[in-house]
């Protein structure tokens, strides 16, 4: 039986109503984390189940699997934030499947940036995220990072930091 994971609970009691699909999707395979790529279908399950179990959340599975469903698609490119990406062996990402074949085990944030901001990534489109400028705002950059690169989140923005000091 798959485990939860305590921080994935503890965070959509403390958001609720706030969290976005895609960002509770993220934040069960920035948590949960495994050997394969994104997270099973089954585990989303898991973790929909223990979310419905918690006195004061209204949490609703089937549709959580609704949504799941109609958020899914088949593409190995970025299409954008909303998405789910199908990775095969039934398995689900906020991240398509390029960009793990690409980034998959990087830790360097260097990589990620100069990927990213390239044509191949498909996210350098002009799309704003509510960071300044044109670059990638640092959240988006660590939430990558961490899942692709499995590095811890803290790690990340240290590693952020120490580039920032370079130059």
């Amino acid at each position: 039986m798959t485990e939860v994971e305590d921080v994935v609970i503890e965070t959509v009691i403390d958001r609720s109503r706030n969290l976005l699909l895609t960002e509770l999707v993220g934040l069960i395979e920035r948590e949960h984390r495994t050997e394969s790529p994104g997270i099973a279908r089954g585990t989303l399950g898991t973790y929909a189940d223990a979310l419905a179990d918690q006195p004061n959340l209204q949490f609703d599975p089937e549709q959580f699997a609704d949504a799941i469903e109609d958020a899914r698609i088949g593409t190995r490119t970025w299409v954008d934030d909303d998405a789910l990406y199908d990775l095969g062996d039934d398995r689900l990402s906020v991240y398509p499947q390029a960009w793990h074949d690409r980034l998959g085990g990087e830790t360097d944030v260097r990589e990620y940036i100069e990927y990213l901001q390239s044509d191949e990534s498909g996210f350098a489109d002009g799309t704003p995220r509510g960071g300044r400028g044109d670059g990638i705002d640092q959240p988006t950059l660590v939430d990558v990072v961490s899942v692709l690169g499995d590095v811890d989140r803290n790690a990340v923005q240290a590693q952020i930091e120490d580039r920032r000091a370079e130059g």
